[in-house]
């Protein structure tokens, strides 16, 4: 009886490797695709829930939280006086994070009494407060860009973003930072918007003020833009390639809109995710804004009552 067996040649095997290769090369960029569109539909998510935790912070305290708990004076001498708790730890029991919450100031006794809360008194800042300083190292899920690479930064972690007016005209932002040291701090892929460049005792530019300023809570009936025309969250990276900074969600608040969109600096709104930076609206939406946008438009979105219209945004 014949025998015959069935095989394949070297030559046919490489040509079966070959398309195999051709197909999984031709299949990557889709799942690559696929998966960014998944993260980028997460971190709107995110984005939305602290959206809510604001509107219904403002439903029980009948105002947003401010921005940040910087110095009752503007002058430029002051700017590190306050506890400069910034607006996301306002937002800790309203996004699940209570115990994080009440922890943070359980030793308000040992600073004279001020809460790290309290908008009308300057009190010690958030890391010179041991339950404070020991709960803003905690890494809370909802402040992270599931796209973040979670690059390690130049220079290090901010505590602190303020804007202050300088004279002349001219007004700016710093970051107060810690290097390796504060390393371990709990960081975020979000900050508030603080407007043009948030309240900082100059008409010209506080005509422009958003959402969240220095120890300012506005309410709903403060943004006479309209709730569906005004941004109140947006990402961060903190500069690229390689972030100079990263932000604490413990003091950093708000950032300004001055310097518009599509810069690689720490002192803009950015993005991982390809074509823009979303940002959620006050009115709980939210939407990619383009990294092209007009700076004047975009400065248009983040102010309440500035009056300007913005055609065709969000």
């Amino acid at each position: 009886m014949a025998e015959r067996r069935c095989g394949f040649t070297l030559v046919e095997l490489l040509v079966v490797i070959a398309i195999i290769g051709i197909l999984i090369a031709l299949l990557l960029p889709a799942v690559q695709a696929a998966r960014e569109a998944a993260r980028r539909s997460e971190c709107s998510n995110k984005l939305k829930q602290l959206a809510l935790a604001a509107q219904n912070f403002c439903d029980v305290h009948k105002c947003f939280p401010p921005g940040y708990l910087g110095a009752k004076s503007h002058h430029p001498s002051h700017l590190f006086r306050g506890q400069h708790t910034g607006v996301l730890a306002f937002l800790l029991p309203y996004i699940e994070q209570n115990t994080i919450y009440d922890r943070l100031d359980s030793d308000v006794q040992n600073h004279s009494g001020i809460s790290l809360f309290d908008v009308r008194r300057e009190g010690a800042p958030w890391w010179r407060r041991g339950e404070a300083w020991d709960m803003a190292h905690k890494e809370i899920d909802t402040f992270n860009c599931p796209s973040d690479p979670r690059q390690r930064p130049k220079k290090g972690i901010g505590a602190v973003l303020i804007t202050y007016y300088r004279g002349s005209g001219l007004a700016t932002l710093t970051i107060g930072y810690f290097p390796d040291p504060g390393l371990q701090l709990g960081r975020t892929n979000y900050l508030g918007v603080a407007g043009g460049m948030g309240r900082i005792g100059y008409t010209p530019w506080d005509r422009w003020e958003g959402v969240f300023v220095k120890r300012m809570p506005h309410a709903f009936r403060d943004i006479r833009d309209g709730s569906s025309n005004t941004m109140m969250f947006g990402e961060v990276l903190g500069g690229r390639p390689q972030p100079s900074f990263l932000y604490s969600w413990m003091g950093c608040g708000a950032m300004p809109t001055a310097w518009g969109l599509g810069h690689k600096g720490w002192w803009h709104f950015d993005s991982y995710h390809p074509g823009g930076v979303q940002f959620a609206f006050s009115d709980g939406s939210v939407h990619m804004i383009s990294e092209t946008i007009e700076r004047r438009v975009f400065i248009y979105l983040s102010g309440i009552r500035d009056g300007r219209t913005t055609p065709g945004y969000p």
